[in-house]
C-alpha cells in the first residue's frame, strides 16, 4: 500500500503526468489516492460526462471501480498536460484515447 500524500509543494507537472499515466494503465489505486489530499476533489469527463469526486473516500470509490472496467477490457490510456496552474494540473487523453492490446495497427 502506497504511503498517503504528505507534500505541500507543488510536483513537477510532466512528472506527475508520467506518474499518474503508469498508476492508471497499471491499476494502482493506492498509488493513485496516495497523489491526493484527505479533501481533494477530481473532476473526469469521459465521453462528454463530467463527474466530480470530493474527498478521498469518493475518489477511491471511483477509482476503484474505473480501474476494475479498464482492466476488464484491456484499456490503455496516454495522457497530455493540457494546462497548470497554481493548485492545478489538466490531463486529456491522447488520440488514441484508448487502446486494447493487438489494435496498435
Amino acid at each position: 500500500m502506497a504511503e498517503p500524500h504528505t507534500s505541500t509543494s507543488r510536483p513537477d507537472a510532466l512528472e506527475f503526468l508520467a506518474h499518474a499515466q503508469r498508476i492508471t494503465n497499471e491499476g494502482r489505486v493506492d498509488e493513485l489516492l496516495a497523489m491526493f489530499g484527505d479533501d481533494a476533489s477530481a473532476e473526469w469527463i469521459m465521453d462528454g460526462a463530467a463527474d466530480t469526486y470530493r474527498g478521498i473516500d469518493d475518489i477511491r470509490t471511483a477509482a476503484t471501480e474505473l480501474f476494475a472496467v479498464c482492466h476488464q477490457l484491456g484499456l490503455h490510456v496516454t495522457k497530455s498536460l493540457e494546462c497548470e496552474g497554481k493548485d492545478t494540473l489538466v490531463f486529456s487523453l491522447d488520440p488514441p484515447i484508448c487502446t486494447c492490446p493487438g489494435d496498435e495497427g
